[in-house]
């Protein structure tokens, strides 16, 4: 008899319109049923009465994140930016897709035609704010690195492989909400190869910031699926600084969360330490990266290294580099990280979580699931 797979604790699924979504969540609510699937996509007919209830109409998140494993709840999927529920959820329980930019925007035009009877033309759609790097502001405030699963919709069958030996699943691939390249009401095709030049200028002109989060994401992404068909484990870590007098960063393997993550600290391919990342860092217990918090690392750096010298922190084992900057660099000089802790104070969200979000839910192009 075929037994269920069902991941330990619930996992959002932070589902970016045109993305392959609508695909993952189906081939979920296929494996594990409809029951064990919630939605959330606004206080509308496509959520859950449950989200509706807990999350629109009376918000008790603390009651909401209960009720989940309570009622045996696999995935929470919906239009909703990972801030909106990492503190519902553990950094290693959240997932999400992501697709090359300006062919995530080309298929949104051609969905705004064909749904919503959209009529102007693509560079118009192009203009309209809300639909401008849309896959960082729902990956905005959490680091890339700590996400659980990040899978490229390119590459659905790798990506799908990676979420299966991450939550021990058996999801199965399936294609849905797809349209075949025809031209829009307007005249205009939406194949990305079909643009022209000024069109895809422009496209990637307002997406600048969509394209460089999947730059990021397509190096991790290679990392990840060439340790799993190493048969290694993926460390989720980061590089922070690397100023004259010390390194900084944190690391944390989600397959085994009570354990700290061994490190080597390496000189131009030569070993100089080890290092364990068990120092408490507040912007990672804010973000739920486990352990409490307590996965950072901060080594002093002994004399006689220079902007020539290359450094690298690698997992001890697998040999996996941790991203972030490997020259050293002047304390002035050095790229700001915004989850790097200098004083202590966790990341606010002043600007509003419900209403960004809702800003993003009430675009009457963006209504179709």
């Amino acid at each position: 008899m075929f037994l269920k797979r069902l991941p330990r604790e619930p996992v959002f699924f932070a589902h970016i319109p045109k993305t392959a979504g609508t695909s993952f969540r189906q081939a979920a609510i296929r494996a594990w049923g409809k029951s064990r699937v919630w939605r959330d996509y606004g206080d509308s007919s496509h959520s859950s009465a449950e989200v509706k209830q807990r999350i629109h109409h009376q918000p008790d998140y603390f009651g909401f994140q209960r009720q989940l494993k309570q009622e045996g709840i696999c995935l929470l999927s919906g239009h909703a930016p990972i801030r909106y529920y990492r503190r519902i959820f553990p950094a290693s329980q959240i997932a999400t897709l992501v697709r090359d930019p300006v062919a995530r925007i080309a298929s949104h035009y051609h969905t705004a035609c064909a749904r919503q009877n959209y009529r102007d033309d693509f560079i118009s759609f192009c203009r309209i704010p809300e639909h401008q790097n849309v896959q960082s502001r729902y990956l905005e405030q959490m680091p890339l690195e700590l996400i659980g699963f990040i899978g490229l919709t390119e590459r659905y069958e790798d990506s799908l492989e990676i979420f299966n030996t991450t939550y021990k699943t058996r999801l199965q691939p399936l294609k849905l909400n797809r349209r075949s390249d025809k031209q829009t009401n307007n005249g205009s095709s939406t194949d990305i190869k079909k643009l022209t030049p000024r069109e895809l200028e422009f496209a990637q002109t307002v997406n600048e910031a969509d394209l460089t989060l999947y730059s990021k994401i397509c190096t991790l992404f290679e990392q990840r699926i060439n340790l799993l068909r190493s048969d290694e484990a993926f460390v989720h870590g980061k590089v922070q600084t690397l100023s004259p007098t010390h390194i900084s960063g944190w690391a944390v393997q989600h397959s085994k969360p009570e354990q700290p993550v061994q490190l080597e600290l390496h000189v131009n391919g030569v070993l100089l330490e080890q290092l364990v990342a068990s120092q408490y860092q507040p912007a990672m217990k804010e973000r739920n990266a486990g352990r409490s918090g307590y996965v950072g690392f901060n080594h002093r750096l002994q004399q006689g290294l220079s902007q020539s010298d290359h450094l690298e922190v690698r997992v001890a084992g697998s040999q996996q580099i941790l991203n972030g900057p490997r020259q050293i660099t002047p304390v002035g000089d050095q790229p700001h990280d915004e989850y790097q802790d200098e004083t202590n104070e966790p990341y606010s969200d002043d600007d509003g979580t419900f209403d960004s979000r809702q800003h993003l839910l009430d675009n009457p192009l963006r209504r179709a699931v």
